[in-house]
């Protein structure tokens, strides 16, 4: 079989539920590819929710290429900017990230808070305050002080650096790597939000270092974030997709 690897964060990672299906992009990608020639490829799904280009890298050196992938498939983007924009810049992003510790009372509250099969009784416990992993998953593993008015370019000049090493890697193992531009929609209620226009504004430069260094290295380079509509059908928020969503960057 031929063994595509999608990397990324929560926009490759996640899953929809369609009745008692889930849905994801990279099953969408195996289900299109299936129907050229059924049983040939085998696609897997790398993408962690808040993983920037450095935890892509790092997980890809150490993991991901021991699976020995034949295509890497690299949607990447946005997740970086909060280190771009936290004083006190270091190349690791020791300055914007820590690592995660709950402790077993914060476990134990979390496990209660999703214990209920009943949304309203989730709603309910959110509003008590009772401790919610997920929903605060960033602010336990951001570090130091961020500000919109930073200037981002030490922390592009890491994503450049981070994406050519990524391509340095597969040409050297001859994997064959497909890049994509990042997708970043300001819908109506965003549209004139400060922080949603300043992150919408970098995205577009990473995506400027994205096809760069794909033109550069020769690699294909796909520009989703044209060639997919900006609209509520396709999108949950500014970057996640909706069902329909991820079945249009998989085609």
């Amino acid at each position: 079989k031929i063994r595509v690897n999608c990397l990324g964060g929560s926009t490759t990672m996640n899953y929809l539920k369609d009745n008692k299906t889930n849905i994801s992009y990279p099953l969408q990608l195996q289900k299109k590819l299936d129907t050229y020639y059924k049983d040939k490829y085998e696609v897997n799904n790398f993408g962690q929710g808040l993983y920037n280009s450095t935890d892509v890298l790092i997980r890809f050196l150490t993991s991901t290429i021991y699976t020995k992938p034949d295509i890497i498939v690299l949607y990447i983007g946005y997740n970086d900017i909060r280190s771009y924009l936290t004083n006190n810049f270091q190349t690791d992003y020791s300055h914007s990230r820590k690592n995660l510790h709950f402790s077993k009372f914060q476990k134990f509250l979390n496990f209660i808070a999703y214990d209920f099969k009943l949304n309203f009784m989730n709603y309910i416990l959110s509003k008590l305050a009772i401790y919610n992993i997920k929903e605060t998953l960033t602010a336990e593993i951001s570090n130091g002080e961020f500000h919109l008015e930073n200037d981002p370019s030490k922390g592009l000049e890491i994503f450049y650096q981070n994406i050519e090493t990524i391509i340095s890697v597969c040409k050297s193992k001859k994997i064959r790597l497909i890049m994509s531009s990042f997708c970043h929609y300001l819908y109506s209620d965003v549209r004139d939000n400060n922080l949603h226009k300043k992150f919408n504004e970098i995205v577009k430069k990473e995506n400027e270092i994205l096809e760069y260094l794909a033109k550069k290295n020769n690699i294909e380079f796909v520009d989703n974030d044209n060639l997919i509509k900006k609209n509520d059908n396709l999108f949950v928020d500014t970057i996640h997709f909706s069902i329909e969503g991820m079945k249009k960057i998989a085609e």
